[in-house]
């Protein structure tokens, strides 16, 4: 429930990165608003990617369990986001910079850590009474830490008067509770094995296993 949580406040945070390239840095609307679209566009194309990446994957560790730990990186680029070297770099480079790490963050990890997530979560409640009690804890949790962190952040950003060392003590404060819960996810929920899940399901651990590939799967996805 806390790296669901963590994902929406770093989600709210690269929200804000529009404003923070505006106010605190400086930059054009117009270009930051380009920045922000080559992202988006990225983003969707890495979704397809990254669920064929997690379903072909087979660790020690489990099927999705090590994915989660993409929060990691996810938080640290969403930091180096807000953490731009306004001494070192003129506006085309902080421009460069930020779309650089804008991709890293939400195309790349933020998209490995959201799509484990959600599978984990199947891997390790299996029944459905206890998966169902436990997605309703979560769509608790969702809703309520989301309400209020939309009602808090813009308060926070205003108490800093939306300067970049405000950002950045957001930034960290977050990231490390939110690395924190990546790290205990990963640590103390542990996948069931292909061969419970497949007693637990009722299929055969051979059908679990069959693999597609991903050029297959993306074919089926896009029809």
């Amino acid at each position: 429930a806390f790296v669901r949580l963590g994902n929406i406040l770093a989600g709210l945070m690269i929200g804000e990165i529009t404003y923070f390239a505006t106010n605190s840095l400086g930059l054009a609307a117009a270009a930051i608003s380009v920045s922000v679209a080559i992202k988006t566009a990225i983003d969707a194309v890495t979704d397809l990617i990254m669920g064929a990446i997690v379903d072909k994957t087979h660790t020690r560790f489990g099927k999705a369990r090590p994915w989660v730990l993409a929060g990691i990186p996810m938080w640290l680029t969403l930091i180096a986001c807000f953490m731009a070297p306004t001494g070192l770099l003129d506006d085309t480079g902080l421009l460069i910079y930020l779309t650089i790490f804008q991709i890293l963050h939400s195309a790349v990890f933020s998209t490995m850590t959201n799509i484990a997530y959600e599978t984990h979560i199947k891997r390790c409640v299996v029944k459905e009474e206890n998966r169902i009690k436990t997605l309703t804890i979560v769509g608790v949790i969702y809703a309520i830490g989301s309400l209020a962190l939309q009602m808090a952040l813009p308060a926070i950003i205003s108490a800093f008067h939306g300067s970049q060392s405000g950002f950045i003590i957001m930034s960290l404060v977050t990231g490390a509770i939110g690395i924190s819960a990546c790290i205990c996810s990963f640590a103390l929920n542990k996948e069931y094995t292909e061969e419970e899940l497949a007693e637990f399901g009722g299929y055969s651990v051979e059908e679990a296993r069959e693999k597609v590939p991903i050029g297959q799967f993306l074919k089926s996805v896009l029809k």
